[in-house]
């Protein structure tokens, strides 16, 4: 009899065992649907529309319309402007397009978008400090200023390449080893012979050929002491020994090609508004 109660006892304990463990595994696994759930379905489609780093605008109080058109008749004004373009689509960025008259120097032209700026600074009460205002300076029409740009761009591409390769061949006149001679000889006629021929023409080109062509190469030691006060070398000849030449260092060319900024035009002109600064910073 006791021993049936002990069995008894023991199956309703292990029953219950059995259910308490069944709810668990059922909390354990409706947790992690759960989550899945939200991962895959839920959090995905609340994020749909949303930049992935946040609302751009979040922290951005609004800006009125009506201030970007004060803004422009308030730049109309302004000496030496023709007329001014706020352009603004919503984001954090606001372009201010100054149109400055065609007898106006860059000068004249910073100094009046300097004046806007700030104008539109205090009109909005400091709001405008909370984007990133951008100012392009104009003068004339535009597509004409891109094409006279883009002509003088080439032009000063071809002039420096010319010069580069000129400066190569003088390089080799003065360090006539084996390696500055073949990076002169390749510039003038393959890599940068079209360069020479538009800077200096066909007659051009055959004068720095006959320079190249004048270049005796010498031999090289590249562990020797740079010569001090003159170089003097000695001209290869296959029939001396070795040991009786005197050996002199000759650097091979130090630099490389890198085509140096320039300014083509005052205009178009960039600069955007510095907050730490307190003014605009312009491009070169």
């Amino acid at each position: 009899m006791e021993k049936n109660r002990a069995t008894f006892k023991f199956k309703k304990l292990n029953l219950r065992f059995r259910h308490i463990y069944a709810l668990i595994m059922i909390a354990v696994t409706g947790f992690f649907a759960w989550h899945a759930f939200d991962l895959l379905v839920l959090t995905p489609r609340a994020m749909t529309g949303n930049a992935p780093l946040g609302h751009r605008m979040s922290d951005i109080e609004y800006m009125e319309s009506f201030w970007l058109r004060e803004v422009e008749e308030f730049g109309a004004t302004v000496e030496s402007v023709d007329y001014v373009e706020v352009i603004w689509g919503g984001g954090p960025v606001i372009y201010v397009v100054v149109h400055v008259l065609d007898h106006a120097p860059l000068s004249y032209g910073r100094w009046a978008a300097d004046v806007i700026l700030r104008y539109f600074i205090d009109i909005t009460n400091g709001i405008a400090t909370q984007y990133n205002l951008q100012v392009v300076l104009f003068r004339g029409e535009l597509a004409e200023i891109l094409e006279e740009n883009q002509a003088a761009l080439v032009r000063h591409v071809h002039e420096y390449q010319a010069g580069f390769a000129e400066r190569t061949l003088a390089h080799a006149e003065i360090y006539p080893n084996q390696a500055n001679f073949d990076r002169a000889y390749g510039n003038i006629n393959r890599v940068l012979r079209a360069s020479i021929i538009e800077v200096m023409g066909e007659s051009g080109l055959r004068a720095l050929q006959a320079r190249l062509d004048a270049i005796e190469i010498f031999t090289v030691n590249p562990y020797a002491e740079p010569a001090t006060g003159g170089a003097q070398y000695d001209e290869y000849n296959e029939d001396e020994d070795d040991e009786d030449i005197e050996e002199v260092y000759m650097p091979w060319y130090p630099y490389t090609l890198q085509i140096e900024q320039s300014r083509i035009s005052d205009f178009p002109n960039w600069g955007a508004w510095s907050n730490e600064r307190n003014r605009i910073i312009w491009s070169p």
